[in-house]
């Protein structure tokens, strides 16, 4: 998940500071939950099943518009 952050809709300053912050934190909390999960899992069953069926999410930099 991430914040829009676009001016038009956080009217910029510390409103986008905050959601670029709390976008990263979110990453951040989802990658230990995705590492947790796999530790667990590769108890069971091989890396490469772990690799396969418990894929990090990739983070994404979106550009600004032409506007």
């Amino acid at each position: 998940m991430d914040l829009c952050c676009e001016n038009e809709a956080t009217n910029g300053g510390i409103d986008t500071d905050w959601r670029i912050r709390a976008t990263a934190t979110m990453l951040e909390g989802m990658l230990d939950i995705i590492e947790a999960w796999q530790e667990e899992y590769a108890k069971d069953v091989s890396v490469t099943t772990v690799a396969n069926d418990l894929k990090p999410p990739v983070a994404v930099c979106q550009g600004g518009g032409t506007g």
